[in-house]
């Protein structure tokens, strides 16, 4: 009786993972203007690979200097980075050339490669180089546009159109990334995951940054914890519900 109740136990607990997200936010100003700017970086380890989810939070963005341009952070113990180990995905497109003033860009929700050679896009007047490792900046830092910043920027779906050429609908700025993307990392291995500082937000063209705070409420992983269960973890609470289902027979019997 008692070794059923510690495997049924078990068997729960394996299921049921905890938590390990480690999120980054940021939700301030920017520029000149005050500009409003925010966006949350979600990285998760899954072996050596490191999973990140960048995300545009800003409401309203109508300006070059509210597109999300990279990203930096700092990783304990050095790990190192395989090459071609950067891979990643768009959920989608975003085009604001001949947008009319605070009317809705185009969006097309074609996921895409933002590591391509090229992007699959094709932005007219940009050099089409997608995201890239900076490696004259501090490691890891990752840019849009190659370094030049532009253009795929990340930006949502409440992204407006200036109505000329310029914030928005600059040509050299479009097209721009439909966030959230997902970015992998593959390091080889090591024997204890490193843990991640120095989190700082690129916005706009001219390499300005701002430093994210770590996230410590619940609020911060709810999103990861209310993911669909991995292959693995289903299987794993499938066994522990066959175990409560054999307990119980066994005890009405």
């Amino acid at each position: 009786m008692r070794i059923r109740h510690h495997l049924l136990g078990f068997a729960f607990a394996v299921a049921l993972p905890a938590a390990n997200a480690t999120v980054f936010s940021l939700d301030t100003t920017i520029g000149s203007g005050n500009d409003p700017i925010a966006a949350s970086a979600d990285f998760v380890w899954s072996g050596s690979t490191l999973e990140m989810r960048l995300t545009n939070d800003t409401a309203g963005i109508s300006k070059t200097i509210q597109e999300l341009t990279g990203i930096t952070f700092i990783l304990s113990g050095s790990p190192t980075l395989q090459a071609s180990g950067v891979s990643g995905s768009a959920a989608g497109s975003v085009n604001c050339i001949g947008i009319g003033k605070g009317d809705s860009c185009a969006i097309d929700h074609t996921a895409v490669n933002p590591f391509g050679a090229p992007p699959d896009l094709d932005p007219p007047g940009a050099s089409p180089t997608g995201w890239a490792a900076l490696p004259s900046y501090a490691l890891f830092t990752f840019g849009a546009g190659g370094g030049s910043w532009k253009p795929y920027g990340i930006v949502n779906d409440s992204v407006v159109g200036t109505g000329s050429n310029g914030n928005t609908s600059n040509p050299a700025h479009n097209p721009m990334l439909l966030g959230p993307v997902d970015f992998q990392f593959a390091f080889d291995p090591f024997a204890v995951a490193p843990t991640i500082t120095g989190v700082e937000f690129y916005w706009g063209t001219g390499g300005e940054h701002r430093t994210g705070s770590r996230c410590t409420t619940e609020a911060c992983v709810a999103a990861r914890d209310s993911s669909v269960p991995e292959p693995q973890t289903l299987a794993l609470l499938g066994l522990a519900l066959f175990a409560m289902a054999a307990f119980r027979r066994k005890q009405r019997a």
